[in-house]
């Protein structure tokens, strides 16, 4: 699956066998606040004079987070305490002198922007 997303739609591409399809995803409740919470943080990550186009947004894998503990012989190791999907956004500036393609990990994303970007991805999935 990914998702193209702009000011005011959502759009969904998926493949199933041969065939791909897109559907239009409206921008509701929490979706909509994060889809413009994340295109204003986006946007402030770009250089001045330069505005986002397009955004895709793909999976990246997934990312654990790691608790770290020491026995009593004083021998550190790490546990993973929860794993989770890793997504990036492929996004394309626009600037009076042309266009770049810039992308960012989710992992780079302010924890409750990512949390809420990963809970749209996942209700959007299951559409």
């Amino acid at each position: 699956m990914k998702l193209l997303l702009s000011n005011n739609s959502l759009t969904r591409y998926s493949k199933s066998g041969d065939y791909a399809t897109t559907t239009a995803i409206p921008l509701e409740g929490y979706l909509a606040t994060t889809s413009q919470t994340l295109l204003a943080w986006l946007q402030a990550q770009l250089v001045e004079g330069e505005s986002v186009g397009q955004v895709f947004i793909e999976p990246d894998g997934t990312y654990s987070d790691y608790e770290t503990t020491v026995d009593a012989e004083g021998i550190e190791s790490q546990v993973a305490t929860s794993t989770r999907p890793k997504l990036s956004a492929a996004i394309t500036a626009h600037a009076a002198q042309g266009s770049r393609s810039v992308v960012f990990s989710s992992e780079a994303l302010p924890t409750e922007l990512r949390d809420g970007l990963l809970a749209a991805w996942a209700a959007i999935e299951s559409i």
